[in-house]
């Protein structure tokens, strides 16, 4: 009798450490791909800064048109990952950048 006792109690404490070791290792796997995702997010605002810099200073007009889609192209990327990353609840300190589009006017100037 004192023997199965134990048992029961020694399965109920072995069960309750599983699954706090699974809990565990669900909340780093999280916490990974959360530190992934944000890496990506931050490359992606890198882009635009990096695409409106060179904007700013492009020489012809050729590369100001090749700038202007270069810009949509990472405004549209770094959207996609504010978006994801309100939708999954995710906030952290990002520095703000606005994301206007050239269509509204305003060429180099407006950003």
């Amino acid at each position: 009798m004192v023997f199965k006792v134990y048992s029961f109690f020694g399965r109920c404490r072995e069960n309750k450490i599983k699954q706090y070791l699974q809990d565990k290792r669900k909340k780093l796997e999280e916490r990974e791909e959360q530190a992934a995702f944000l890496e990506e997010m931050e490359e992606a605002r890198l882009a635009l800064e990096t695409a409106r810099h060179n904007y700013n200073f492009a020489e012809n007009n050729a590369l100001l048109e090749y700038y202007i889609y270069e810009i949509k192209a990472a405004e549209t990327r770094f959207d996609y990952y504010l978006k994801r990353a309100k939708r999954e609840g995710i906030t952290v300190g990002i520095p703000l950048i606005s994301t206007g589009s050239f269509a509204a006017g305003g060429g180099a100037n407006a950003l």
